[in-house]
């Protein structure tokens, strides 16, 4: 008479057990770290896009953000006509109460900017006075900074920091604690600034992010 083999249903239960264990252990890292790549390859994104954005604007239009002169919509004078004339922008807003997603995401750090939304979900702030951006000595500098948010309304709305902590009404990211892998906190704010013919990361995590080894 042949004996059949099998598992009890103890033995199923065990077993489920364990790896209903070890899932939830390692499923919020797992969600931690694909969403850090996510926002990491986002700011790249943006960084190039709109690098492309200027780089078409010099190429076109012989104008490049330190000969912005106005802050307007015009596409030869200001920083918002250049990104609205050279890139898919689905709409622009000033200040919070100019939209509530501006306020979700921003919350009172954007109350005097124009806030721009791309068809790609991601979204730049800077202040609306920003004009006449360059690098320069001394007196002759006026970069000018800005805030990107790579999946738009989406939360966390956070901006990236070496410290680690939320930051959600922030405009500086922390200045000169330098980034590493223990005290990077990745969200889906950078900090960046416009100057002559670039758009670059502002700030130590934007840079570690964009630099990091």
């Amino acid at each position: 008479m042949n004996r059949k083999s099998g598992f009890t249903l103890a033995e199923v239960l065990i077993t489920l057990a364990i790896i209903g264990t070890v899932a939830a252990m390692t499923i919020p890292t797992l969600m931690t770290n694909t969403n850090k790549m996510e926002f990491k390859t986002g700011f790249k994104k943006i960084l190039s896009t709109t690098n492309q954005a200027i780089t078409m604007s010099v190429a076109l239009n012989y104008i490049d953000f330190s000969d912005t002169t106005s802050t307007g919509t015009n596409p030869t004078q200001s920083i918002l006509g250049i990104f609205i004339n050279r890139m898919h922008v689905t709409k622009t807003a000033y200040g919070n109460s100019d939209d509530t997603a501006v306020e979700r995401m921003f919350h009172s750090g954007a109350a005097n900017n124009y806030t721009i939304f791309f068809a790609d979900g991601m979204v730049l702030s800077f202040p609306a006075s920003s004009q006449n951006c360059r690098v320069g000595q001394n007196s002759r500098a006026n970069i000018c900074k800005g805030i990107v948010d790579v999946n738009g309304t989406r939360a966390p709305n956070y901006l990236s920091n070496c410290g680690g902590t939320q930051k959600k009404d922030a405009t500086t990211d922390g200045g000169g604690t330098q980034c590493n892998p223990n005290n990077a906190g990745i969200f889906d704010q950078f900090s960046i600034f416009m100057a002559d013919q670039q758009v670059q990361p502002n700030g130590q995590a934007a840079k570690y992010v964009l630099f990091e080894n």
